[in-house]
């Protein structure tokens, strides 16, 4: 689905382009492998037949084959704007495909269906593939929250990536998953109702089952729909409820699928047992239908029902496999008073106008829409030196206002002369010394360590454990962002996951620090690897986002309390600055705030400075420096030139932005003191917040 861009769409013709393949590929793409190999598996049915192995060796070469023809034309008819749309498994390979094809390209995916947990995705031979080929995509959507997040945990498991929230972090790239619950055109299906054509089917529906309740049911003659285990529920509840024969009627109603002949048998001989036991001359209690009627004839089965067996809001929530539990469920669903019938299905009936078919529409192009704007707006896709004049220009400071800059170490220590090292912690001091600059450096290491390399400059911030402990700028004491770590109630059952795989991988260590676990890891081992990403998901399992975070890093599993991040300390830092301008230390109105890091963990950082209100700060710069998605505005790709120019900068002249005619002062460049300096001991713990 090829959707062209807003303002076009009303202009613009539908166009139909047609996907060519010979019949071998077609039926090999559907019939063997969408219908016998991952369908089954995509709703927990696992193909263990030597007939099913065969499938699915014979057939993954035309699945992929139509896959590559679906993104061909494609990418053959795409324009600049367009956004993509591929739906459901059957194409579960085009995102990657036409990904390769046009790099720019905006691209979602919905999956109509179930996504099982990663204990059943990982029994089909060409997961990886698949999971690989989704992520080529910008958007992911699915049907319900669980399917979200068991394709969440099944990424991380089986791909070794980093996940946070509703983000997936592969190969260079950020992949967004969210859950769009799918409705119907309800406006529709109310007209549709109203017409005589159904009213004529519900007269005759209710004139020959008037006196009984009824219960419809309509399914696929397959394994998947669980359209064996419904009927002999109904034949147990037919059994243990005797006072219901005679009452009661299920029609049911099932659709001819591939490949269910055997099952077609078996379902007749339990049609007829049940007709057999509890029939009579006035009386059949089970109607059953092999092929499907019209839709009048069905909404018309539906509008007179007294139960509907279905998925869905406010139902009575069953396990399939349990005939007992179900048997009583068509009783308590028979038994329930007025008041709770219609309240429950008040209920649906506010969901489905809610959440229709147009709103989920457009809920999801919106959504995908966004992320495309996101990225046209990052200008870090292009080579690193082309964008510093822009960068540069960005930086520049009004006379009369201040710096807040947050540096990550990494990107300011990672050069390997050491000539050009010492002159970049040479221009570091110099940031330091201008009272118009607060700078903070980020690390992973402890605070006690970044103390020792840094003793030499007082007057640096730093901040250290991902954002767990901060030292204040021009000053030597240390604070936690969130209290410490005995005030989190994780910290034991998480020691035990730790425990546990550190004593199954060989080579790895556990470090407690005063927010966070750190597992460390062989990461040149791919079974150190794989034991890694299993750590990540088993407490992502355990403990979900709500009260910890899991980092998966290259050769460490970071794990920390939810909101102990980056973002976090830098609304610390903020607001202690302004803690200082309460007391009337700095006359300047407004703080430009410059952000430089990378890495998945600098992403709250990030997000932090995007969410901050403009109107009470200057200009918020960030720049990521690496590859992959970002939310950072500017991107330098891994060049220390290009970090090396903009600490120039900022330690140059150049960086004041002046009026016309004006000439700066040799006392207005302020490399006198630090805002810290100005606040005594006594009057520190007063800032705290």
């Amino acid at each position: 689905m090829l959707c062209p861009p807003p303002g076009a769409l009303g202009r613009s013709k539908t166009l139909d382009y047609l996907v060519a393949v010979p019949d071998k590929v077609f039926h090999g793409h559907y019939a063997n492998f969408c219908r016998r190999v991952a369908w089954p598996i995509l709703n927990y049915q696992i193909p263990d037949s030597p007939k099913d192995r065969a499938y699915q060796d014979t057939s993954w070469d035309e699945y992929t084959q139509m896959n590559q023809a679906f993104a061909r034309v494609i990418a053959h008819n795409w324009n600049s704007g367009d956004c993509v749309w591929v739906h459901d498994y059957h194409l579960a390979l085009v995102p990657a495909m036409l990904r390769e094809k046009v790099p720019d390209a905006c691209i979602g995916f919905f999956l109509h269906c179930v996504f099982p947990s990663s204990e059943v995705f990982r029994c089909l031979a060409q997961r990886n593939y698949i999971l690989q080929g989704l992520l080529g995509a910008d958007l992911i959507g699915f049907q319900t929250e669980e399917h979200r997040l068991n394709f969440v945990r099944t990424c991380r498991r089986l791909l070794h990536v980093e996940t946070r929230q509703d983000m997936i972090y592969a190969k260079e790239r950020t992949v967004r998953v969210r859950s769009f619950p799918i409705g119907i055109d309800a406006s529709r299906l109310n007209h549709t109702l109203q017409s005589p054509h159904v009213k004529n089917w519900k007269n005759q529906v209710t004139r020959e089952y008037g006196d009984k309740s009824l219960v419809v049911a309509r399914d696929r003659l397959d394994l998947v729909s669980g359209l064996k285990e419904k009927l002999l529920a109904y034949e147990r509840f037919l059994s243990c409820y005797p006072s219901w024969v005679g009452k009661v009627v299920l029609v049911q109603i099932g659709l001819p699928s591939m490949g269910s002949a055997g099952l077609a048998e078996e379902l007749s001989r339990i049609v007829t047992r049940i007709n057999s036991a509890h029939a009579s001359v006035t009386y059949q209690p089970l109607i059953f239908f092999t092929h499907d009627i019209s839709y009048p004839q069905y909404l018309a089965l539906l509008s007179a029902a007294n139960v509907a067996t279905v998925f869905g809001q406010s139902a009575f929530l069953v396990n399939p496999w349990d005939t007992r539990q179900c048997a009583q469920a068509i009783r308590d669903a028979l038994e329930l008073d007025t008041d709770e019938a219609e309240q429950r299905c008040q209920t649906i009936y506010d969901t489905v106008q809610r959440e229709g078919a147009v709103g989920w529409c457009q809920l999801f192009l919106t959504t995908l829409r966004s992320n495309r704007v996101e990225r046209v707006a990052s200008p870090g896709m292009t080579g690193a030196e082309s964008l510093l004049p822009e960068i540069l220009t960005s930086l520049r400071l009004e006379p009369q206002n201040r710096r807040l800059i947050i540096v990550d170490e990494d990107v300011v220590a990672d050069c390997q002369q050491s000539e050009a090292q010492s002159l970049i912690w040479s221009m570091m001091e110099d940031l330091t010394s201008s009272i118009q600059n607060t700078v903070y450096m980020t690390s992973t290491r402890l605070p006690e360590e970044l103390c020792q390399a840094f003793q030499d400059n007082p007057n640096l911030g730093l901040i250290a454990d991902h954002g767990c402990m901060v030292k204040w700028a021009g000053s030597s004491r240390w604070d936690s962002v969130h209290g410490t770590q005995k005030s989190y109630r994780y910290t034991s059952g998480v020691a035990s996951i730790l425990a546990y795989f550190q004593e199954r991988t060989p080579g790895s260590w556990v470090e407690s620090r005063q927010c966070s676990f750190v597992f460390h890891y062989d990461s040149s081992w791919s079974f150190a690897k794989r034991q890694a990403a299993c750590l990540s998901d088993e407490v992502h399992g355990c403990y979900g986002g709500q009260i910890i975070q899991v980092l998966l890093g290259p050769d460490t599993v970071t794990i920390s309390p939810a909101g102990v991040d980056l973002g976090a300390a830098g609304q610390a830092v903020l607001h202690r600055l302004e803690a200082i301008d309460d007391k009337g230390c700095f006359s300047g109105p407004k703080t430009n705030i410059i952000l430089v890091g990378g890495g998945a963990e600098y992403e709250s950082l990030f997000q932090w400075g995007s969410g901050l209100d403009r109107s009470e700060i200057g200009q918020v710069t960030m720049i990521h420096s690496g590859t992959g998605r970002t939310q950072a505005p500017w991107t330098l790709e891994g060049t220390m030139t290009g970090v090396h120019d903009i600490l120039q900068f900022l330690t140059s002249r150049d960086h004041i932005r002046y009026a016309p005619g004006e000439e700066m002062s040799e006392g207005s460049h302020l490399f006198t003191k630090r805002i810290a300096s100005l606040v005594s001991p006594e009057e520190e713990t007063e800032y705290d917040w």
